[in-house]
């Protein structure tokens, strides 16, 4: 892992880096969705559904926000390097 290597080199600065690039934009969105929303939704899951792997919906009462925000997290997967096993 990536990260990993970073730390055990004792490169902090890159590291914070690392985890800022990823990290942030996925808050960014978290935050958009639960103004959406009203809670904070599963994010976790529509980005589990966008690199192939399968994912429940929102149980209610959690709002379906996954077709409003799909476009959205799918630029953040791949801005962040994500890669897209379907």
């Amino acid at each position: 892992m990536h990260l990993w290597g970073l730390l055990e080199d004792g490169k902090y600065k890159e590291a914070e880096d690392s985890i800022t690039t990823v990290l942030m934009p996925f808050y960014d969105l978290l935050f958009e969705i639960a103004r959406f929303t009203g809670s904070e939704g599963n994010l976790d899951k529509l980005c589990l559904e966008l690199v192939g792997l399968d994912a429940s919906p929102p149980r209610p009462p959690a709002r379906d926000f996954r077709d409003k925000f799909r476009d959205k997290a799918r630029k953040m997967l791949r801005d962040c390097g994500m890669p897209r096993r379907n």
